[in-house]
């Protein structure tokens, strides 16, 4: 199973559902996140589970148990709305957990995403890896430092790619391997 882990620095558990990017402080990005993560075209990807890290909130979205998901960021929204309430859909889990706790919980081999990294095409890739990232602001100094310490740097572009399109692209590399 696939895991990704997003971090955001700025997204916030309260906000209003008529203004996601404002409001939420970006928490539309990780909406998109978790389209990107499971939508396909009639179906969803059940072999795939998301993280996404915010404050000292970690909302957990598993693939195969996931019911009542929509691809639009407003739907989305929601899910991520009734888990901060504690009154999660099945598939989805909410935690206290850091975004370092749950890294190094994965127990996988960690693929953190940055432009300067390893081309992605020279890697041996296999479904059981945690590709990390991070939202529109990138990863904090103190963020990257671990994950240099404990992950491999890895790059699907030269170019900057918005954190959903990252996972898009890696999917694009895991259905092709």
């Amino acid at each position: 199973m696939v895991t990704f882990i997003v971090k955001s620095n700025t997204a916030k558990t309260k906000f209003l559902l008529k203004d996601l990017p404002g409001s939420g402080k970006r928490i539309d990005v990780l909406c998109r996140c978790v389209n990107s993560a499971f939508c396909l075209s009639h179906d969803i990807r059940r072999d795939t589970v998301l993280y996404l890290c915010f404050g000292r909130k970690t909302i957990k979205f598993v693939g195969k148990e996931l019911k009542h998901l929509t691809p639009d960021e407003r739907g989305i929204a929601i899910l991520l709305r009734k888990a901060i309430e504690d009154n999660p859909t099945p598939g989805v889990y909410i935690s206290e957990k850091s975004f370092q706790e749950t890294v190094l919980e994965s127990g996988k081999e960690i693929i953190y995403l940055d432009e300067k990294g390893e081309d992605i095409s020279h890697l041996k890739l296999k479904k059981d890896m945690c590709f990390v990232l991070a939202g529109h602001l990138g990863f904090s100094q103190e963020d990257r430092g671990f994950l240099e310490r404990i992950g491999r740097k890895t790059s699907i572009s030269p170019r900057i790619l918005h954190a959903d399109h990252c996972i898009i692209v890696v999917h694009n590399f895991l259905d092709r391997s």
